[in-house]
């Protein structure tokens, strides 16, 4: 629950959900995608920001790919849930 008010918060004040950063050069959508925070993914699906799910981590994969290779990998984890919730039609 700590994840998901704190990513409320940051987008109530303006922080941006699609800055890419760190090694992989991921999104907050694709770091809440990898760890299967369903929560924190409502949340930055609602803030509307453009892009936020066409932006790609440095290896070009969209956090949709990302979900959809962790599906692939272990696919008792949510991840088909979790590629289902990032359609492009529930960021709307």
């Amino acid at each position: 629950a700590g994840h998901t008010e704190c990513t409320k918060l940051l987008l109530e004040y303006g922080a941006s959900g699609v800055s890419r950063g760190g090694p992989k050069n991921w999104t907050p959508l694709h770091c809440a995608t990898a760890v299967l925070n369903v929560e924190c993914i409502r949340a930055l699906l609602s803030s509307n920001q453009p892009g936020i799910l066409s932006v790609t981590s440095e290896d070009g994969a969209t956090p949709r790919q990302l979900a959809e290779l962790l599906t692939l990998i272990e696919p008792g984890l949510g991840g088909r849930a979790i590629y289902s919730l990032l359609e492009p039609d529930n960021c709307e």
